[in-house]
């Protein structure tokens, strides 16, 4: 393999004052000569080539996994290779690059076959005046090929997010069918040991249940309310809390259900080792 990066010297650069493009191009061609005539009418039109030579597969392939080409131009036939080859050899290494096929003598059938294969153009070497409007003609398109897929992409990522967002609509929905149901069902809960706790004496010992019933009710009414919230039904509405007094009811409710392995610690401040009013809301502390 043969790799060449040649500076333009005065007789092929482009016209005085023309700020010359940068082009990488990979170029499967045995002649050095051909290639030097084909980097020649590349400057003449203002690209200034950086570009790799190569003429066996193994080089080919190597040039491709190297690095990022804009364009490919491969001879049709050379030893042992050819442009067919090299065709294939793009195609599988999964780049979107423009092939472009110059050939010194290609009958039409071949020419059509090129182009069915996914050749983007032929280019006889006796008409490279062609070369250039083909080059600037695939590179648009492949410029175009890469906002569509681009778009494409967004697109896609743009109906995920739709997707998740009604799914989470639908999951929204269900809570606050669910929340509106068992609202109803602990106001009568709450309702009956209202009535239960007015029939009960001060001293009675199972008014202690009755007040546990009222409480317990009363933080499953938070909970309805967090699953409304979380659909969107109701507005969070903080206030000033004592978090000591919030951590000993939940103590009471769950202490038997947590286990051994759980514990519960005071809040306080370090100063004067009380806890100190914070502004939340019951059912959101975590």
């Amino acid at each position: 393999m043969d790799k060449i990066t040649i500076p333009p010297n005065q007789s092929n650069s482009s016209e005085p004052g023309v700020t010359n493009k940068a082009l990488r191009a990979l170029i499967a061609d045995d002649s050095e000569n051909d290639v030097l005539v084909l980097l020649h009418v590349l400057r003449k039109a203002g690209y200034e080539p950086v570009y790799e030579r190569v003429w066996t597969a193994p080089a080919m392939k190597a040039a491709l996994q190297r690095q990022t080409w804009d364009i490919v131009i491969s001879d049709y036939e050379m030893p042992n290779f050819g442009g067919f080859e090299a065709l294939q050899l793009l195609k599988e290494s999964g780049h979107d690059v423009p092939f472009i096929l110059v050939s010194a003598v290609v009958s039409e059938e071949t020419a059509v076959a090129a182009m069915k294969a996914g050749a983007h153009d032929y280019i006889m070497k006796r008409n490279l005046a062609r070369l250039v409007p083909a080059i600037e003609r695939e590179l648009r398109e492949a410029q175009s090929r890469v906002a569509r897929k681009a778009a494409e992409t967004a697109l896609r990522q743009s109906e995920e997010q739709l997707r998740q967002v009604q799914k989470i609509e639908a999951v929204g929905r269900l809570a606050a069918g669910v929340a509106h149901d068992f609202n109803n069902i602990l106001t009568a809960i709450m309702g009956h040991s209202e009535l239960l706790l007015r029939q009960l004496d001060a001293d009675d010992p199972r008014r202690k249940n009755a007040e546990q019933i009222e409480k317990v009710a009363h933080l499953a009414a938070g909970l309805t309310r967090q699953l409304l919230i979380f659909s969107r039904k109701q507005v969070i509405e903080p206030r000033v809390l004592n978090l000591n007094a919030v951590i000993l009811d939940i103590k009471k409710c769950c202490a038997g259900s947590l286990g051994k392995t759980s514990s519960f610690a005071r809040y306080s401040t370090r100063q004067q080792g009380t806890s100190r009013p914070t502004l939340a809301k019951s059912n959101r502390l975590s």
